[in-house]
């Protein structure tokens, strides 16, 4: 720890500014007017003979500590003005990384430096800091800076703390926060002068027992004999004839689940498959993937989910980022999976030819149970690897939910999301039943059959599919008796919405990265909500979880400050596959915990709330999350930049007029912009769906500040008009044409649509799928499927299959007989009608 004196052009202050710690208040402060706020101080601090001379050394002192804790400044500087100088002199810097010195003799230091201050350089270069400590009230007409602190004597043995900042900056509430906290800082630092300084707290004693005592409750050992494979088996023995899956009509009970997976783990291990290797899980969900999953775990081996619907060159990389070497699939996926994988196609292969002799090899709690591959800055993926620890640190024993014998979850969630570790092991692991949904991309009418059908109790859904859902018709949930809801932050007026019209429905919010298995925190909803909420919280850590809102410099932030959220726990991962320095960097050691004890950084910027729940604000970093999905804009940027035609590119995100975040992506053109469904189509090849931009901008050049960082704030909003295709625009030839040209328009806000735009083309994905197909059965169209939707996404392939009678089909033409087929056998045609319970035509049935 060093202190010294230097002046303002010799020292960087730190790039974290004070606002950033704050969420100011909704009211407007009047223009010019800036925000007061004062504390009287105890005669005893106003005493202190350590103070030496200037009697606010104390509390001087106290701010420049916060200043190094809380904003992570190394060094911290402490700006001040004197009623003689009128200019800011940066007198005394502390630089955290130096060895320690107690808190007695650096204070002793600051007292010094600040009576040998002087005057600064006057080369008009200094720029202005954004907070100024006053060394007196009368420095305060000249001196200019957001926020300025200063102390004035009242009485002879009285001072009082004073603080006025620019409403833009901090509000009174935040300024009476940042007094107290200086108060106690400086209380602390006279209080225990032999200390070191690095045990001086900078939150209240209160709020530190409230933050790692009363809202984190203790971690217990982890018992490293219980496995995901051995607390399912107690499940089977239990009561093996309790039904374990469903899927339509199908049913499959706790015994039959265990020795098919039983039987096909032996299969497995005759494949070559050894503990501990990682197997890849190209299947979509269904009753075979569940048999697979714990088959492989039951082989001692690890899952990786491979989306189906990911293009073939990012599978291959997720693949070759897991080190697999053999993947269970069907043959229908066959083409995705890269040579030289071998492949055990579970439609070609019987349980009744497999040797089923033979025991599952020894695992533990600490065995790694899936990898898990999300986005990646870089472009390549990120292979998170999940215990079978964090497994059952998320669904035994859990207090958020309800998993038992007689409850029913839904599973919704493609395998390569880690919602469907939630849904399959939260029943299986409990004697609970697990009701797979048989939409491909869950709709609202498609989810109120399977619930109405299965007696389901409780699902899971993301943010934008929940919203999306209730825009349609909040009574599509009406039959569940939990929602939990999660993936990104969740609207506060969907959620009214919904308690309104289903009050019988409870409804969570679920918040946690796939680092941290799923859930870290949840918050059960009210059923009346304050008029003024502005967002719905966070909530308090699940079970065996801790979670900690921490400043850069890794301290304590008290309650009401914004800091990043870091969660530990037994649900974190082990770390990322084959990349030591990113585990190094995410996963740390809990300054708060026993040793061995880490914390997950998540990079989200939350608060504590004085009730004990953490409310989301934003990030720390440029990573997104749209429709439950993490994104990484450098991935995307990544696939733009691979075209030889794209110069420079950004990828933000930004809400559309409806408020609904979508990602836009800014281009520069090496010579003429592209076609963007000809750009889109390169990116296609390279992302998933859900990373492919809704919008592009083309500029000349991308905006700059002026010390060479993007100017997000300078980048235009994308207009409304029609983006340039490959092929030309086409006007409706029909009235259906042109109803389905408005729905497309209306959802899409592009105007306007031509009788050939393909909808993904303009910006569409499959939740504005739906929004489009709700909108033209709410206009009398008749009711479409959404595989329709995928297979003919133009206004003139739809508005087809709203003309066509009966069952829809489009006429045919038959063909000519070839020459000399005089003598064939005759054929006969025969048309048939139908009904199709449920559907209004045999595609959708």
């Amino acid at each position: 720890m060093e202190i010294h004196a230097v002046f303002p052009d010799q020292q960087d202050a730190g790039t974290a500014s004070l606002s950033e710690l704050f969420v100011r208040a909704a009211r407007a402060e009047a223009p010019g007017v800036r925000c007061n706020a004062t504390l009287t101080l105890t005669t005893r601090l106003a005493t202190h003979p350590a103070n030496g001379p200037l009697p606010d050394t104390a509390y001087a002192a106290a701010w420049l500590l916060l200043r190094s804790r809380w904003l992570g400044e190394s060094p911290a500087v402490l700006h001040e003005v004197t009623a003689d100088q009128g200019r800011a002199v940066a007198v005394v810097a502390l630089d955290g990384s130096l060895p320690q010195t107690t808190a007695g003799e650096w204070l002793a230091t600051v007292a010094r430096c600040r009576s040998e201050a002087g005057a600064p350089p006057d080369d008009g270069a200094t720029a202005e800091p954004e907070v100024l400590w006053l060394r007196s009230a009368a420095a305060a007409r000249d001196a200019r800076a957001a926020v300025r602190l200063w102390v004035v004597q009242t009485a002879p043995r009285g001072l009082r703390l004073h603080a006025d900042a620019d409403p833009r900056c901090l509000d009174a509430d935040a300024l009476r926060i940042l007094l107290a906290a200086i108060a106690a800082t400086a209380d602390h630092v006279l209080a225990q002068p032999d200390a070191p300084l690095s045990a001086i707290p900078t939150a209240p004693p209160a709020d530190l027992h409230a933050q790692l005592v009363t809202w984190n409750r203790p971690v217990a050992p982890v018992d490293a004999s219980l496995t995901v494979t051995g607390c399912f088996q107690v499940q089977a023995r239990t009561d093996p004839h309790a039904i374990a899956l469903v899927e339509g009509d199908d049913r499959m009970c706790y015994g039959e689940l265990d020795r098919r997976s039983h039987v096909l783990a032996r299969h497995l291990e005759c494949s070559g498959v050894r503990a501990g290797e990682r197997v890849g899980l190209m299947l979509d969900r269904s009753m075979d993937a569940v048999v697979a999953q714990l088959a492989i775990l039951r082989a001692g081996a690890v899952y990786v989910p491979i989306p189906t619907d990911h293009p073939p060159q990012q599978i291959s990389a997720m693949l070759a980022q897991a080190g697999v070497r053999l993947a269970v699939t069907v043959r229908a996926h066959d083409a995705l999976v890269p040579e030289p994988l071998a492949r055990i196609h579970l439609d070609a292969w019987s349980p009744a030819q497999q040797d089923s002799t033979g025991g599952d090899p020894a695992i533990d709690g600490e065995s790694i149970a899936y990898v898990m591959c999300t986005s990646g800055s870089t472009g390549a993926p990120k292979a998170i690897e999940i215990s079978h620890r964090a497994i059952l640190r998320l669904v035994v024993d859990a207090e958020y939910a309800a998993f038992g014998p007689g409850a029913s979850m839904l599973h919704a969630a493609p395998l390569g999301f880690d919602a469907a570790t939630l849904e399959i092991w939260g029943p299986l692991l409990n004697g609970g039943c697990c009701v797979i949904h048989d939409e491909r991309i869950p709709t609202g009418p498609g989810l109120a059959r399977t619930v109405a059908r299965h007696g389901v109790h409780t699902a899971w859904l993301t943010a934008a599919l929940f919203n999306a859902v209730v825009d349609d018709d909040p009574a599509h949930l009406r039959g569940l008796r939990h929602l939990i809801i999660g993936g990104e932050a969740l609207s506060v007026a969907h959620v009214r919405r919904a308690l309104a019209a289903l009050p019988e429905l409870a409804l969570t919010n679920g918040y946690g990265p796939t680092e941290c298995t799923t859930f870290a925190a949840t918050y059960r909803v009210p059923a009346a909500l304050p008029e003024d909420l502005r967002s719905v919280p966070l909530g308090r850590p699940i079970q065996q979880t801790v979670l900690r809102v921490l400043s850069p410099a890794l301290d304590l932030l008290p309650t009401g400050l914004v800091g990043e959220l870091c969660i530990g726990g037994q649900g974190l991962a082990n770390g990322y596959l084959g990349q030591p320095g990113l585990t190094a960097e995410r996963f740390v050691a809990d300054p708060f915990g026993q040793p061995g004890d880490r914390l997950y950084r998540t990079g989200d910027l939350a608060r504590w709330l004085p009730d004990g729940t953490i409310e989301f604000v934003g990030r720390r970093d440029g990573q997104i999350k749209i429709h439950g999905h993490r994104i990484e804009p450098g991935e995307v940027e990544a696939a733009l930049l691979s075209h030889p035609d794209i110069r420079s590119c950004a990828v933000v995100a930004r809400p559309d007029a409806a408020g609904r975040t979508r990602l836009v992506a800014y281009l520069v053109a090496r010579a003429e912009p592209l076609a963007w469904d000809t750009l889109r189509a390169h990116l296609a090849a390279r992302l998933p769906a859900a990373l492919l931009p809704s919008a592009q901008v083309w500029l000349p050049a991308l905006p700059h500040t002026p010390n060479g960082k993007l100017d997000r704030g300078a980048l235009p909003a994308p207009t409304q008009a029609r983006p340039a295709l490959s092929q030309p625009y086409a006007q409706a030839a029909s009235p259906a044409e042109r109803q389905v040209c408005q729905a497309f328009a209306a959802v899409l806000q592009i105007d306007p649509v031509g009788r050939d735009d393909n909808f993904f083309d303009l910006g569409g994905d499959s939740l504005r799928a739906v929004q489009v197909l709700a909108l033209l059965q709410n206009e009398g169209a008749p009711r479409l499927s959404t595989n329709l939707f995928f297979r003919h996404p133009t206004p003139a392939g739809i508005a087809a299959r709203l003309q066509a009678p009966g069952t829809g089909a489009r006429p045919r033409t038959a063909a000519a007989p070839p020459a000399g087929a005089a003598g064939t056998d005759a054929v006969a045609l025969i048309g048939t009608a139908g009904r199709f319970p449920g559907a209004v035509d045999v595609e959708q049935f």
